[in-house]
């Protein structure tokens, strides 16, 4: 009888300490997402209305668009405050947070002109929730001021709340890289063969590419238009964003009447630029004196070009048609 009843006791006694561990780590997860939530309360009070209102992601109050802002808005203000608040606290503690805040702000210098617009888009994801207990989405964030366009690339770690490693991941959650370089840099290595980008796919922390001089400094003879168009359009990936066929084009445009800079790309679709839509023009470039200037691309198969090049304008009149090989 006395066994019998120490074992009960034994049985009451682990159950006590597991509830009471369980207990504790619910408390802790808690706890964790009330400090979470006033955090993200903060952020989000940070971002700046007038850099908001430049926002064109075309899918808004994502988390990730909002993130966007927050960035943004420090970026417009040359600080590092709110950035640093979105890495995770481990790529904080190891890199250290007054490196990381250097680096940060050192990179917002770089970034030359007044920012215009930015959009956001989802570039990449990874990591498997439940198993490692996080999941790794990159974002790429297009960024254009009044002297250049730039690539930012964010990679992100979210922790997955069911998992058992909670309290360990925790400290991965957040920030891991952000990478930022010209637009014009980037589809320079890729006509080479390599990927900017992926140089830094294994790095965390802030890094950051610069250029001799911006784009809009870069001048052609006898050309209304500067090398802003060429990043422009190579921002487009227009023709894989190579810079000679981007030349060539804006070349075209301008012995067809285009005026100075591009300033602004569409994508035509049933809802945008039907009319244009439905004669296969795809693309609907704005030159600086708001005039439009619709682009049906080349196509090819084999080799051997099925579509040639054709612009027109507003009305859809035809200015340039290429005639297929």
């Amino acid at each position: 009888m006395n066994r019998f009843i120490k074992i009960i006791s034994l049985v009451l006694i682990i159950t006590g300490v597991s509830i009471m561990f369980s207990s504790c780590r619910l408390f802790s997860f808690i706890q964790n997402i009330r400090e979470d939530s006033k955090l993200w309360k903060e952020l989000e009070e940070s971002i700046d209305d007038d850099v908001a209102a430049k926002d064109t992601t075309s899918f808004h109050n994502a988390r990730y668009q909002v993130k966007s802002r927050i960035i943004m808005s420090d970026i417009e203000r040359l600080s590092s405050e709110h950035i640093i608040d979105l890495f995770s606290p481990r790529i904080v503690s190891e890199i250290g947070e007054e490196k990381l805040q250097a680096s940060i702000e050192e990179m917002e210098t770089m970034i030359q002109g007044e920012v215009l617009s930015y959009k956001t888009v989802q570039s990449g994801g990874s990591g498997q929730r439940g198993g490692s207990g996080a999941t790794t989405n990159t974002y790429k964030i297009a960024v254009y001021t009044d002297m250049d366009i730039y690539e930012m690339y964010l990679r992100y770690v979210t922790v997955d709340t069911s998992s058992n490693e909670w309290d360990v991941n925790r400290a991965n959650e957040g920030l891991h890289h952000f990478v930022v370089f010209p637009v014009g840099m980037a589809c320079a290595e890729e006509e080479a063969g390599n990927s900017l980008y992926a140089s830094y796919l294994d790095k965390e922390g802030v890094f950051f590419e610069t250029t001799d001089e911006p784009a809009r400094n870069i001048t052609y003879p006898e050309k209304g238009y500067t090398g802003y168009s060429i990043a422009y359009l190579q921002e487009q990936r227009y023709e894989s964003g190579q810079k000679k066929l981007c030349e060539n084009l804006m070349e075209l445009l301008g012995s067809v009447g285009f005026e100075g800079d591009i300033t602004q790309i569409s994508y035509t679709s049933e809802e945008n630029f039907e009319a244009a839509y439905s004669q296969d023009y795809n693309l609907a470039i704005t030159d600086t004196s708001q005039n439009i200037f619709f682009v049906r691309t080349s196509k090819y198969e084999n080799n051997t070009c099925i579509q040639g090049l054709k612009i027109a304008n507003a009305t859809l009149q035809v200015l340039y048609e290429e005639l297929p090989q």
